[in-house]
Order: structure tokens, then sequence, then C-alpha cells
């Protein structure tokens, strides 16, 4: 009667065989197969440990600007009222001169949002988004 022996592992079978060559070759395959899968599975883990990294910093940066946003329409009260004391001082009635202050300060900050958009509309409409160095290389 015959008997199997199964406890050998599959490179201790291939060491056995009759073509050492051959043997070392599938264990090489063998090994950078693995090795290739690990590379991978660790490439996947650094990614997603990167991309959370990021998604919390991302939240962190729009909590800034929240911020800094709110910071900057109190700035913008306080010069309003800072213009507002000015116009006081030169004689004009109290709600009047509150009304100019936010008013005269309103329309410095609209104009400087006009002035800016219509540059940056300019320079969009002069410049074409055809990449034109690469272009040029492969001319």
């Amino acid at each position: 009667m015959v008997t199997l022996n199964n406890t050998a592992s599959p490179a201790q079978q291939r060491a056995t065989s009759k073509n050492p060559l051959a043997s070392l070759l599938g264990d090489l395959t063998a090994d950078a197969s693995h090795l290739f899968r690990q590379e991978v599975a660790l490439a996947k883990a650094e990614v997603g440990e990167k991309v959370s990294q990021a998604a919390r910093h991302v939240a962190i940066l729009f909590a800034g600007i929240f911020i800094l946003c709110n910071g900057i329409i109190i700035a913008m009260a306080g010069l309003s009222y800072g213009i507002a004391q000015l116009f006081l001082l030169l004689g004009v009635g109290r709600l009047l001169a509150n009304s100019m202050g936010f008013l005269f300060f309103g329309t410095l900050i609209m104009a400087s949002g006009i002035a800016a958009s219509l540059y940056a509309k300019n320079k969009l409409m002069d410049g074409s988004l055809m990449p034109t160095r690469t272009v040029n290389q492969f001319k």
C-alpha cells in the first residue's frame, strides 16, 4: 500500500523534484508574487492614511477660513463705525453718519471686489487654456 505524505510545503516538494532549476524558478515566482501582493497592500494602507490626514487638514483649513471671514466682517464693521464717527465730527447727524459710514466702506469693498473680478476675467479672456509650451515642444 502506498501512502502520500502531504505535510511538505510546495517549496519543499519542488526541492526534492528532479529538476532543481525549475524548482528555483517556481520558488522565485511564488516569492515575487507574494512580495508584490504585500507591497500593494502596504501602498493601499499608506494611501488610505494619507487621504485621512488630508481630509482632516482640509476640515481644519475650512474652519480657519470661516473664522477668518468672521474676523474680517467684524473688522469691516469696526471700520465703518470709525468712518461714521468721522462724519459725526464733521457735524452730520448720528443716524445719517452711521448710514454713511457703512455705505462708504461697503462701496469701497464692492469696488475692490469688482476691480479684482474684472482683472481676473480679462486675464482669463486674454489667455488660452491650451498648454502652448508643451504644444511647441512637440512641433
